[in-house]
């Protein structure tokens, strides 16, 4: 099962889901404040303003950019913001592992943007499509640092995607 596609761009396949569940935290946390509020007698139209406020903050930190790539390029759609970069034209590359392992791709053009190493690792059509990009960097000579980097996140990629096909199989 690959990632979403459309007119040569791939999406994350997971971020609907992580939407969704955003969503009814958020949603979860709105009804409880409500109902604890109303529940001792203090919901006001200026109070439930704030619980609706603070509810909408908790949805966007909750809820992930959505990242998608097409033949040169990736893209990371925050609810407020949206970073891209030429994957094509790579200068420098960083992967961050850790807790919350990320990716840091910047190009040419000074343009960057942060992704969760996760969705890449999830999202084995999407890296493919980066990593066509970062192979055209490589060739034109313009990716300085973290090509290391990024062979490494390839063979963990790679490593888990043939687990996959070694549980699928029965082989594991």
């Amino acid at each position: 099962m690959g990632s979403s596609t459309r007119a040569g761009v791939v999406h994350d396949r997971h971020w609907p889901r992580e939407l969704r569940y955003g969503a009814a935290w958020s949603a979860l946390v709105l009804a409880l404040l409500f109902v604890t509020d109303a529940g001792v007698g203090g919901l006001s139209p200026v109070r439930a303003a704030l619980w609706t406020g603070l509810s909408a903050l908790l949805l966007v930190v909750l809820v992930p950019a959505r990242v998608s790539a097409g033949q040169g390029w990736i893209a990371a759609h925050g609810i407020l913001s949206r970073t891209s970069v030429r994957t094509d034209r790579l200068v420098a590359a960083e992967w961050a592992e850790g807790v919350s392992s990320r990716v840091l791709l910047c190009d040419a053009a000074g343009g960057r943007v942060d992704i969760a190493a996760r969705v890449l690792t999830g999202n084995p059509l999407l890296w493919h499509t980066v990593e066509e990009g970062v192979r055209h960097s490589c060739a034109r000579g313009t990716l300085r640092t973290g090509n290391d980097d990024l062979r490494r996140l390839a063979r963990c990629i790679d490593t888990d995607k043939a687990r996959g096909v070694f549980q699928a199989s029965g082989l594991e």
